[in-house]
């Protein structure tokens, strides 16, 4: 063991197994549970475009990676729970801020597009006057 921690290394460790226990025990509790069939991401499932332009195609692919991930994780609690007995938003929601508002891409609704037009100049002399 490396003792350049200057003396503290029990602290830092005694620390670290607190801060991450209940992410240990999700580990421990996902043992067994297999969600790879909803979780794979190699066939587009969770292909999310925010950096190109907003399209309606665009937006309906995004909205569907949203419907992805939904199911993904309604897939993933209800395996938790039946493996651990708990609910895994109560296990792991003093780790994030309160009031977060979970986002999803709007629906896409179309530009109304006005027809231009040519604004007739009436008097020349208006467009040089000071």
């Amino acid at each position: 063991m490396d003792k350049s921690y200057g003396g503290c290394h029990e602290k830092i460790e005694g620390e670290f197994a607190k801060r991450f226990a209940t992410f240990a025990e999700l580990i421990k509790s996902f043992k067994g549970i297999s969600v790879a069939k909803v979780g794979m991401p190699s066939d587009g499932r969770f292909q999310y475009p925010p950096d190109k332009r907003r399209t309606r195609q665009n937006t309906e692919i995004m909205r569907q990676a949203d419907q992805n991930l939904d199911l993904f994780w309604q897939i993933v609690d209800v395996q938790y729970k039946k493996t651990s007995g708990r609910d895994r938003n109560q296990v792991v929601q003093h780790h994030f801020k309160e009031g977060c508002q979970l986002e999803r891409t709007p629906e896409w609704i179309e530009s109304i597009k006005e027809p231009k037009t040519k604004k007739a100049v009436e008097n020349a002399e208006e467009l040089y006057t000071c």
